[in-house]
Protein backbone atom coordinates (compact mmCIF):
# COMPACT_ATOMS: atom_id res chain seq x y z
CA UNK A 1 0.00 0.00 0.00
CA UNK A 2 1.19 3.50 -0.80
CA UNK A 3 0.15 6.41 1.43
CA UNK A 4 0.52 10.00 0.24
CA UNK A 5 -0.08 13.10 2.32
CA UNK A 6 -0.03 16.63 0.90
CA UNK A 7 0.00 19.80 3.03
CA UNK A 8 -1.36 22.73 1.06
CA UNK A 9 -1.16 26.31 2.34
CA UNK A 10 -4.10 28.36 1.11
CA UNK A 11 -4.86 32.07 0.97
CA UNK A 12 -7.19 32.95 3.87
CA UNK A 13 -9.60 34.82 1.63
CA UNK A 14 -9.71 31.89 -0.81
CA UNK A 15 -10.51 29.05 1.62
CA UNK A 16 -13.98 28.46 0.18
CA UNK A 17 -12.55 28.17 -3.33
CA UNK A 18 -9.92 25.75 -2.02
CA UNK A 19 -12.54 23.68 -0.18
CA UNK A 20 -14.61 23.27 -3.33
CA UNK A 21 -11.67 22.22 -5.51
CA UNK A 22 -10.33 19.85 -2.87
CA UNK A 23 -13.80 18.40 -2.33
CA UNK A 24 -14.10 17.71 -6.07
CA UNK A 25 -10.58 16.25 -6.17
CA UNK A 26 -11.24 13.94 -3.20
CA UNK A 27 -14.50 12.66 -4.69
CA UNK A 28 -12.86 12.04 -8.07
CA UNK A 29 -9.88 10.31 -6.44
CA UNK A 30 -12.07 8.01 -4.31
CA UNK A 31 -13.63 6.61 -7.49
CA UNK A 32 -10.29 5.78 -9.11
CA UNK A 33 -9.10 2.21 -9.46
CA UNK A 34 -6.86 1.20 -6.59
CA UNK A 35 -7.81 4.06 -4.28
CA UNK A 36 -8.20 2.62 -0.79
CA UNK A 37 -9.12 5.99 0.70
CA UNK A 38 -8.84 9.72 0.24
CA UNK A 39 -9.63 12.34 2.89
CA UNK A 40 -9.07 16.07 3.31
CA UNK A 41 -8.55 17.87 6.61
CA UNK A 42 -7.99 21.36 7.97
CA UNK A 43 -4.93 21.68 10.21
CA UNK A 44 -5.73 22.39 13.85
CA UNK A 45 -2.64 24.57 14.15
CA UNK A 46 -3.40 26.71 11.11
CA UNK A 47 -6.78 26.86 9.34
CA UNK A 48 -4.96 27.96 6.19
CA UNK A 49 -3.22 24.59 5.92
CA UNK A 50 -5.27 21.87 4.23
CA UNK A 51 -4.12 18.26 4.26
CA UNK A 52 -5.05 15.60 1.72
CA UNK A 53 -4.42 12.00 2.76
CA UNK A 54 -4.56 9.25 0.12
CA UNK A 55 -4.05 5.49 0.35
CA UNK A 56 -3.39 3.43 -2.79
CA UNK A 57 -3.43 -0.33 -3.23
CA UNK A 58 -0.20 -0.32 -5.28
CA UNK A 59 2.33 1.93 -6.97
CA UNK A 60 0.75 1.25 -10.37
CA UNK A 61 -2.56 2.66 -9.11
CA UNK A 62 -0.82 5.79 -7.85
CA UNK A 63 0.93 6.14 -11.21
CA UNK A 64 -2.43 5.96 -12.99
CA UNK A 65 -3.78 8.63 -10.64
CA UNK A 66 -0.74 10.84 -11.33
CA UNK A 67 -1.52 10.86 -15.04
CA UNK A 68 -5.29 11.17 -14.64
CA UNK A 69 -7.78 13.92 -15.37
CA UNK A 70 -8.73 14.46 -11.72
CA UNK A 71 -5.23 15.38 -10.63
CA UNK A 72 -4.69 17.45 -13.76
CA UNK A 73 -7.83 19.53 -13.07
CA UNK A 74 -6.81 19.99 -9.44
CA UNK A 75 -3.31 21.15 -10.40
CA UNK A 76 -4.78 23.66 -12.84
CA UNK A 77 -6.92 25.08 -10.01
CA UNK A 78 -4.07 25.43 -7.48
CA UNK A 79 -3.04 28.97 -8.50
CA UNK A 80 -6.53 30.16 -7.55
CA UNK A 81 -5.93 29.49 -3.85
CA UNK A 82 -2.44 28.19 -2.99
CA UNK A 83 -0.27 30.43 -0.79
CA UNK A 84 3.23 29.01 -0.65
CA UNK A 85 5.05 25.72 -0.76
CA UNK A 86 3.14 22.45 -0.93
CA UNK A 87 4.82 19.56 0.85
CA UNK A 88 4.13 15.90 0.32
CA UNK A 89 5.01 12.76 2.22
CA UNK A 90 4.91 9.31 0.66
CA UNK A 91 4.93 6.12 2.70
CA UNK A 92 5.32 2.62 1.33
CA UNK A 93 3.36 0.54 3.82
CA UNK A 94 4.08 -3.16 4.10
CA UNK A 95 2.57 -5.95 6.15
CA UNK A 96 4.91 -7.15 8.92
CA UNK A 97 4.23 -10.67 7.67
CA UNK A 98 5.71 -9.92 4.23
CA UNK A 99 9.01 -11.51 3.39
CA UNK A 100 12.04 -9.31 3.97
CA UNK A 101 10.57 -7.19 6.73
CA UNK A 102 12.00 -7.89 10.13
CA UNK A 103 12.18 -6.25 13.50
CA UNK A 104 13.59 -2.76 13.45
CA UNK A 105 13.08 -2.40 9.73
CA UNK A 106 10.61 0.10 8.39
CA UNK A 107 9.93 2.81 5.94
CA UNK A 108 10.77 6.28 7.12
CA UNK A 109 8.66 8.92 5.43
CA UNK A 110 10.31 10.84 2.66
CA UNK A 111 9.49 14.54 2.85
CA UNK A 112 9.48 16.61 -0.28
CA UNK A 113 8.90 20.36 -0.21
CA UNK A 114 7.77 21.75 -3.54
CA UNK A 115 7.04 25.22 -4.83
CA UNK A 116 4.59 24.28 -7.58
CA UNK A 117 4.68 26.54 -10.61
CA UNK A 118 1.89 26.40 -13.13
CA UNK A 119 2.02 23.27 -15.28
CA UNK A 120 4.03 21.10 -12.88
CA UNK A 121 2.60 17.83 -11.54
CA UNK A 122 2.86 16.58 -7.99
CA UNK A 123 1.51 13.43 -6.32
Amino acid sequence: MIIVQARIPVQSDCRNIAYQHIHDFVNYTRAEQGCVGCEAYVSLEDPDILVIHQAWRAADDLDQHASGEGLEAFLEALPLFVAGEISTLRYDAVDDEEEGVGEGEGNAPEEVVVDIPLGVTFH
